[in-house]
């Protein structure tokens, strides 16, 4: 209901009766004057309910109806702001009331450590509004994959359910060299799948931009190249350019599992095709002094290189700290070298799509994407107290983070309930939030 208090524009109101009655109007004006309007069944009066307050009075018990007309609820970093400057004086009241208390709550709740005694509702408001630990500011965020360059669009179309999956372009390999119907036709070095989600431009690079010849260019793997230019464009976007990268702290992890390049004809260079100099080439070409690492952890690569990029850029009050880190991951379908062994282990899919949680799902396929994010602190430590920085682009916030692996199990690649549920639980305590958050 307070955001209702702090959208409305107009207000109407229908009298239904049984008597007639009074409807004094003030506005918030302090010299302005009382006005009365006479009320009986079926008056309607529309009034401006964001510059006047109204009372109405009845001799005995009168029934009205109201609705309300609201403004388009802003969204984003503007919504707080927007929304307190049409806020009416008793909403504001009420607003700051609220904001004070969540904040003596979640102070309370840090100093003797117990959970706070109120409404779920508060709960989540309470913990997106105030933190007590570090945080993660995503300051930059860039991604390329199928059919996009933009990351919003990629975010728009997942709650629309496009189809981007297309049969293999001719400009990534020959399909009648690999292609073939038949389950068996793995023992032959070919696949019944030839579906993939495939990214455009993927060949496109500008080396001279990172100072590197075309020579040298030919003989980098496609992976590296697509780093440089995501990479950057994240940094980019967080206020970072070439001249301020150079020799700055800043920390590369990106997730990228092994690649073919170095198998598929015509490489030259001795570490174009090396996984490992994926993120190296990025910290070289624009002079960045932080560590750089690649992550090869299969289908969470990528989280675990921006796991550790918030680990190294937390302040725990020991060692150097990254003033900013470059994280993300990339995976380009370069070939089908390993395409029949995945077959063999019935992990590909004939229908060419992956039809997750779906009774229909018998395999999967593959998809371009490289999605890469600059990192830093969202506060500072001053005098003891958290003090939020200011004047910088805000993509996201990542509360908490948290990494374990399933120990002894009963496969190595099952997964493990209790393992997952204590990953959740340790991430939840870190970031000092209640699990009604998440």
């Amino acid at each position: 209901w307070l955001t209702t208090f702090m959208r409305h524009r107009l207000m109407v109101i229908t009298c239904l009766g049984p008597i007639t009655g009074t409807l004094e109007l003030c506005p918030f004006d302090e010299e302005a004057e009382v006005f009365e309007v006479p009320t009986k069944p079926g008056t309607m009066i529309i009034l401006r309910a964001d510059a006047m307050t109204h009372r109405h009075y009845a001799q005995s018990k009168a029934l009205l109806l109201s609705c309300f007309l609201l403004e388009p609820n802003p969204a984003g970093k503007q919504m707080l702001a927007q929304q307190e400057q049409g806020m009416i004086p008793v909403a504001k009241e009420i607003y700051e009331w609220t904001l004070t208390k969540m904040k003596e709550i979640k102070e309370n709740e840090y100093e003797y450590g117990q959970p706070a005694n109120v409404p779920n509702s508060w709960l989540i408001a309470m913990n997106h509004l105030f933190s007590i630990s570090q945080r993660i500011a995503v300051r930059g965020v860039c991604g390329r994959t199928a059919s996009t360059f933009r990351a919003n669009d990629l975010y728009r179309a997942q709650h629309m359910g496009p189809d981007l999956v297309t049969e293999v372009p001719s400009t990534r390999w020959r399909l009648e060299d690999t292609y073939d119907p038949d389950p068996e036709a793995w023992r032959y070095q070919k696949v019944y799948l030839k579906h993939g989600g495939f990214m455009d431009g993927a060949e496109l690079f500008e080396p001279r931009f990172f100072g590197l010849s075309p020579q040298e260019a030919k003989g980098m793997d496609p992976h590296q190249r697509l780093v440089l230019e995501v990479g950057y464009e994240a940094a980019w976007m967080a206020g970072y350019k070439k001249g301020k990268m150079m020799n700055s702290l800043g920390g590369v992890y990106l997730g990228s599992s092994a690649t073919i390049f170095g198998m598929v004809a015509e490489v030259s260079g001795a570490t174009g095709g090396s996984a490992s100099i994926n993120s190296n080439r990025f910290s070289f070409c624009l002079g960045m002094k932080g560590p750089s690492m690649t992550v090869d952890t299969e289908g969470s690569s990528g989280l675990a290189s921006v796991y550790l990029a918030c680990e190294a850029t937390l302040d725990k009050g020991r060692g150097t700290i990254n003033a900013y880190s470059v994280a993300g991951g990339v995976s380009l379908q370069l070939g089908t070298i390993w395409w029949p062994q995945l077959q063999s282990a019935g992990l590909l899919s004939k229908q060419g799509r992956c039809f997750v949680f779906d009774q229909r799902a018998e395999g999967y396929c593959m998809s371009d994407s490289c999605c890469m994010t600059c990192l830093k602190r969202q506060s500072e430590m001053v005098q003891g107290e958290q003090v939020y920085i200011e004047g910088e682009p805000l993509v996201g916030t990542i509360a908490g983070a948290s990494m374990n692996s399933n120990g002894l199990n009963a496969k190595m690649n099952a997964p493990n309930g209790p393992a997952q549920q204590e990953l959740v639980a340790e991430a939840v305590r870190l970031a000092m939030i209640a699990p009604v958050n998440v």
